[in-house]
């Protein structure tokens, strides 16, 4: 294998082209997403993208892990091609079998939910917020005219002009 320049620098070039390639997929396919669907929000994006992102973390390392263990047990006498044939179906399908997992257990739609409520939540300090400036805001506003005016009507009382001049 080594002679092959494949190696496992060959195999972990692999797999970083690999990883890099399904990020760009997610990515993509999330934002068409994103832009096309009316109810895709944001937080379906960054949903969608996140558990992408570890289901293909995940997936590249056992497709790695599987490659390596290949091309190490197998020894030199095995084609260059057959590991990285072998770490490209254990990634295939340890991704499905993680795919299945999040259908099933809907990790990725608590994620969105998840997301959701913590914009909600955040939107209601900023709401909860702008009512305590505004309120504050008019309470000083309102003792400030009191104080002015009680303060100019305190002023022309004290003055006392002469009327019969």
């Amino acid at each position: 294998m080594i002679k092959m320049a494949v190696g496992t620098e060959g195999l972990k070039s692999s797999a970083k082209s690999g990883f890099l390639v399904s990020v760009i997929f997610s990515v993509s396919l999330h934002s068409i997403q994103w832009l096309f669907e009316d109810e895709y929000r944001w937080t379906h994006w960054l949903g969608g993208i996140s558990t992408d992102l570890v289901k293909i973390a995940i997936a590249s390392t056992a497709g790695y892990l599987a490659a390596a263990g290949a091309a190490l047990f197998m020894g030199s006498a095995v084609v260059a091609v057959v590991p990285i044939i072998i770490g490209v179906a254990v990634s295939l399908l340890v991704g499905y079998t993680l795919n299945v997992i999040d259908k099933k257990f809907e990790i990725t739609k608590s994620l969105i939910q998840w997301f959701e409520y913590q914009e909600k939540s955040l939107l209601d300090k900023v709401n909860a917020g702008i009512v305590y400036i505004t309120s504050s805001t008019v309470r000083y506003v309102k003792r400030s005219l009191y104080k002015s005016a009680t303060d100019k009507i305190n002023q022309l009382i004290r003055r006392r002009p002469e009327l019969w001049l």
